[in-house]
């Protein structure tokens, strides 16, 4: 399986930033390329939207998982609020019941694999605060394409469990349990 990997941000558009300076664009690739690790181990290959500090467009992204023909897409993100709040959750485009099956499977393995994580379910694009999510429509049509917030930057306990390698490596070991649920 090709599965392309979008690490949220990126260059000019750090994404959220915590009170200790960390950027979500730079802990979004911190976290594909641990998830990557596993996700090779089962014979899967990766493709990337970015693999440094550099801004690509929301509709770039999807283009080049269309353009290498990937078999799934997932976009790496961290959350923020202005409260305390935990946990991870994943959006895909609001009737897209196969990225839905995925990412619900990616959120189940994570609770097995992260004791005392907070599962917050999957949610529709259209729900979301910044309106439709163009990187998953872009190609959610030809692939499954999931959007995956991996915890609350702004939230120490959760920034704290993202940084640890083997919650990369078991977001990993998700993705793929999720991809293969669908098959």
């Amino acid at each position: 399986m090709l599965i392309c990997f979008d690490p949220g941000h990126g260059g000019n558009d750090p994404g959220a930033v915590a009170s200790d300076g960390t950027r979500e664009a730079t802990l979004a690739l911190l976290l594909a390329r641990r998830a990557k690790e596993s996700v090779i181990r089962h014979e899967h290959e990766v493709i990337w939207t970015r693999t440094d500090n550099r801004f690509v467009e929301i509709a770039e992204r999807p283009r080049v998982a269309l353009r290498a023909k990937a078999d799934a897409f997932i976009s790496f993100h961290c959350n923020a609020a202005g409260s305390p709040a935990r946990g991870i959750e994943a959006w895909v485009v609001a009737g897209d019941a196969r990225s839905e099956t995925a990412a619900k499977k990616m959120l189940q393995m994570m609770a097995l694999m992260i004791p005392g994580i907070r599962v917050r379910g999957v949610k529709p694009d259209t729900a979301n605060r910044h309106g439709r999510l163009g990187v998953l429509r872009g190609c959610y049509e030809r692939m499954p394409a999931v959007l995956i917030e991996c915890g609350f930057l702004t939230t120490v306990a959760d920034r704290e469990l993202m940084q640890e390698v083997h919650f990369g490596l078991a977001l990993g070991e998700a993705i793929t349990a999720g991809l293969q649920s669908i098959k």
